[in-house]
């Protein structure tokens, strides 16, 4: 059973970070977006076409808290080319090690990095 407090703590960051979510580049939430995930020392890099409620749902599979750092519009092929782009860098599924590349590479894609969750090492 979960406590109402820590039920209460997983609301609050979701909501936190389907504001992000809908923020992102102040695109239409049905248009279809390359997305960047972090979770941990993992980014997970996928597509989307309607970012909060993708956001929620692999949220509600994942017992750690999940951030978007980043959002561009973008189809299947550029999800695939990022994927290619740091197969180096490849974990599991869509997942991949954080690394400088990959925060250069949403920097530079994205204009910025969304959220306090970097690490230092990253910046």
């Amino acid at each position: 059973m979960i406590s109402g407090i820590y039920k209460r703590r997983i609301t609050n960051s979701m909501r936190k970070n389907a504001k992000r979510a809908n923020v992102i580049g102040k695109i239409n939430k049905y248009e279809s977006k390359v997305y960047f995930i972090k979770c941990n020392e993992y980014i997970k890099i996928g597509k989307a076409d309607n970012l909060p409620k993708r956001l929620k749902q692999l949220q509600t599979s994942n017992p750690y808290e999940l951030s978007i750092i980043g959002a561009i519009s973008g189809n299947l092929d550029i999800e695939k080319e990022a994927h290619s782009n740091f197969k180096h860098l490849h974990h599991k599924g869509e997942w991949f090690k954080n690394d400088i590349s990959i925060v250069n590479y949403i920097k530079e894609k994205c204009g910025i990095i969304i959220g306090s969750e970097i690490s230092e090492r990253d910046k």
